[in-house]
């Protein structure tokens, strides 16, 4: 993510830049993997049911972040978790 955050942040001023579903489609660029591509793919076929004017407004970017919290977030932290507990073995 640090490196979404640098390009965000190069890019901040340049027109379009500030386009919520702009900033969606740039986010999904940075995540990779054949674990993820699914989540992805729902993303974008959810994009693409959304009218480019009238759901191009900042609640469609903060679903998106609440979407990506509650897909990645949550299981990181379980992963954590997991990973102390298996150390703490013997």
């Amino acid at each position: 993510m640090c490196k979404l955050r640098i390009y965000m942040m190069a890019n901040q001023g340049v027109l379009g830049f500030k386009s919520p579903i702009r900033c969606i489609a740039i986010a999904l660029m940075f995540i990779k993997g054949p674990q993820v591509n699914g989540w992805v793919k729902g993303i974008l076929e959810g994009l693409k049911q959304l009218h480019p004017i009238a759901n191009n407004i900042e609640y469609t970017y903060i679903n998106f972040l609440a979407c990506f919290d509650a897909q990645f977030t949550n299981s990181m932290r379980q992963e954590v978790t997991q990973a102390s507990l298996d150390r703490l073995m013997f």
